[in-house]
Parts: structure tokens; C-alpha cells; sequence
């Protein structure tokens, strides 16, 4: 917060390396299911899964952001941080298919960026209309950058002006 930079681009680096080791999660996961399962990889567009990949964990990143404003007010955000993980994940169709969900989850899966990303990266590999769920994914995720950005600049202001920035 010391930095003479915009907060947003202090952390968005943060947000990005964390949604970028996710990935090691996912390739490690497709490797031993490859070699001690037996379990084909044959991808539908291999090449699209290439590029939707990328996409959903710039989503992730995005979306990391916007929840990262919070951690300038809050003293134990790394708990709200942990309790929310999962249920993103699982609204989001990355754990189950979001048709099995209740449907009051459904116009919540519709805006994050992590529901669309996760569609990209299932159609590239199973088939469907990649580009499109990537470009909605992009598209909410662009939502995400501009409004975490401004509100980190906000938190930030508000915090230095209640004293209650705790860089420690």
C-alpha cells in the first residue's frame, strides 16, 4: 500500500500467481489419471483447450482481485478467503454440474468469471461452443479488473482516512 502505484496493480500479480498454481492442481490431475488409471485424454479441440485454459485463470485472477479489496479492511481476511473457495468452486460447475445444483444458484454461476471459464475449458475438451463461453468469461472478467480496481482505490482511500490501514 507504501507502493506510489494503483493498489489494483500492486495485487493483481498476486491474484494472477495464485490462479496460475491452480493449474499445477489440474495438470497433475490429468497426468496421474493418464499414467496410473489408465484414463484416456482425448480432447475434442485440443487446441481450444489451450487457449480456454489461459482464459479461466485469468477469470480466477480477475475475480481474485475483486474479492482482494476486501482484505485491505478486514483484519482476518484470509478466513472470509478460505470460506468462500469451495462454494465458488462449486457454484461455479468446476466440483459438480451446475444442473444438479438448486436453481437459486444458477443466477449466481451466471456472473462469475470462473462458471464461464470452466465451461470453456469442458467444451474444448468434451465439445461445444468454446469461443463463446470464453468470451463471456473474458468479458466478466474485464467487469471484474475495473470494479476491483476501483474499489481497492476506494478501500485503500477509506482505510488511510479512518486510520485503520494495517500494513503489518
Amino acid at each position: 500500500m507504501l507502493a506510489p502505484r494503483p493498489p489494483a496493480l500492486m495485487i493483481l500479480p498476486i491474484t494472477l500467481s495464485t490462479a496460475v498454481t491452480g493449474t499445477y492442481a489440474m495438470l497433475a490431475t490429468l497426468l496421474w489419471g493418464r499414467l496410473l488409471y489408465g484414463v484416456p485424454l482425448d480432447f475434442t479441440h485440443p487446441l481450444l483447450f489451450l487457449v480456454a485454459v489461459p482464459g479461466c485463470i485469468l477469470g480466477l485472477g480477475m475475480f481474485g482481485l475483486l474479492l482482494a479489496s476486501t482484505f485491505v479492511l478486514l483484519r482476518n481476511a484470509n478466513a472470509l478467503t478460505n470460506t468462500l473457495e469451495y462454494p465458488i468452486w462449486l457454484v461455479s460447475g468446476m466440483l459438480v454440474p451446475i444442473t444438479v445444483l438448486p436453481g437459486w444458484t444458477g443466477p449466481i454461476a451466471a456472473v462469475l468469471p470462473t462458471t464461464w471459464g470452466a465451461r470453456a475449458v469442458r467444451e474444448a475438451a468434451t465439445g461445444g461452443p468454446v469461443w463463446l463461453s470464453l468470451g463471456i468469461c473474458l468479458g466478466i472478467s474485464l467487469g471484474c479488473l475495473i470494479a476491483g480496481a476501483l474499489m481497492m482505490t476506494y478501500v485503500e482511500r477509506r482505510a488511510r482516512a479512518a486510520a485503520t490501514l494495517a500494513l503489518a
